[in-house]
This record gives C-alpha cells, sequence and structure tokens, in this order.
C-alpha cells in the first residue's frame, strides 16, 4: 500500500484473494490486469487508488470486500463477472467519476453505501434474482435518473436517499421493502406497480403525482 509510484500491475497468475490494503493509496496506479483465478478481492485493496480509471474483473471474482475501490475518484468504468455474488460495503463508494454499471444476474447482496456518493452515475441495471440491498447502497447518487425500473429485490433502509434527480417514472415489480425513507428527498412524479410489493414502513418515497 502507499507505492505512490506505481503506475500498472499485472497479478500472478495462480492468485486467488488480494489481501486487504494491498495496494490502498496507490495513488499513480492506472491499470490493473487481475488472474482468471481470482476469487475475492479483500477490504481496502484499492481506495483511493485515484489514478485507476477502468478495471475489469475476472470471471471467478465472486466477492468484492469492503470499500475496495472507496474513493477512486478517476474510476469511470467497471465491468463485473456474472460469477460475482456479493458487493461488500462501500465498495465503490465516492468513486464520483463513475457513470453507468450493469450488476450481474447472479449478485445476491450489495452492501451498505456499495455504490454512495458517486454523484455522477447516471444508470444502473440491477439483477432480478432477489439480490439484498443493504442501506444507504445509493444514497447521494445526485444524478441517477430520472427513471428507474426495480424487479424481485430486497431494499433496507435509505437506499435511494438524496438522488434528487429520480424525478421520472418508478417501476416496481415483486419487490420487498425492509425499513423507511428508501426514496426520501427523490421527487418521481409517476409510480407504475407491476406487481405486489410488500413493505414494513409508511415513509418509503415521497410522490409529486401518483
Amino acid at each position: 500500500s502507499d507505492c505512490k509510484a506505481l503506475r500498472s500491475i499485472e497479478l500472478p497468475a495462480n492468485l486467488s484473494k488480494i489481501n486487504n490494503f494491498s495496494f490502498s493509496g496507490c495513488n499513480s496506479l492506472a491499470t490493473v490486469k487481475f488472474p482468471e483465478r481470482l476469487t475475492e478481492i479483500g477490504d481496502h485493496s484499492f481506495s483511493s487508488c485515484s489514478s485507476l480509471r477502468s478495471i475489469e474483473l475476472p470471471a471467478n471474482l465472486s466477492k468484492i470486500g469492503f470499500a475496495s475501490f472507496d474513493n477512486c475518484q478517476s474510476l469511470t468504468t467497471v465491468k463485473f463477472p456474472e460469477r460475482l455474488t456479493e458487493i461488500g460495503d462501500r465498495s465503490f463508494s465516492s468513486c464520483y467519476s463513475l457513470r453507468s454499471i450493469e450488476l450481474p444476474a447472479n449478485l445476491s447482496k450489495i452492501g451498505d453505501y456499495a455504490f454512495g456518493d458517486c454523484r455522477f452515475l447516471t444508470s444502473v441495471k440491477f439483477p432480478t434474482n432477489s439480490c439484498q440491498i443493504k442501506k444507504h447502497a445509493f444514497r447521494g447518487c445526485e444524478k441517477l435518473g430520472p427513471d428507474l425500473t426495480l424487479e424481485n429485490l430486497v431494499l433496507e433502509d435509505s437506499v435511494f436517499f438524496n438522488n434528487p434527480n429520480l424525478t421520472g417514472t418508478l417501476k416496481l415489480r415483486n419487490c420487498k421493502f425492509v425499513g423507511k425513507s428508501h426514496f426520501s428527498s427523490a421527487n418521481v412524479t409517476h409510480f407504475v406497480e407491476y406487481a405486489r410489493f410488500r413493505y414494513l414502513d409508511a415513509d418509503i418515497f415521497s410522490l409529486k403525482q401518483l
């Protein structure tokens, strides 16, 4: 970690896990080539790598740890593998340059604040397989929207809190809401319920028009 002059790395072919804090604070690191055998990226592995612009994660990766790519402020694109099942808490928080993401179909958990404060994130393609989205996962994604479609998801508190660009149509299908304030500070103008959904609190979203 904190190798300030490191610009590029090619990780060994037999590596299966990147340990915690391995490359944290390597703020000149611009390119990383991951081995195909890699299954886990540890906590804070690439946090604050401010020159990292694009990453293609390997096919066998199943878990991204806590704050693995937190505060990678130049990161614009991430290609997620289909076998990925867990994105940890704060994994991509404060990645201000991230614009669009497509999450894999097998993903089962998106952690607390995983994409929090990704201020210029405009679009997300969500999985449709009962993925659990934890608290504040997309909080403060100010450009996300204007429309949003969610299907077969479990959403905890304040998942889309403080997302003022959600001004269009919110489409829900078989979603379960746990907690409250899921869409607080959004300005949704139309709501479409595709199918029955359940929730445990009345304070889910504020709508300008139903």
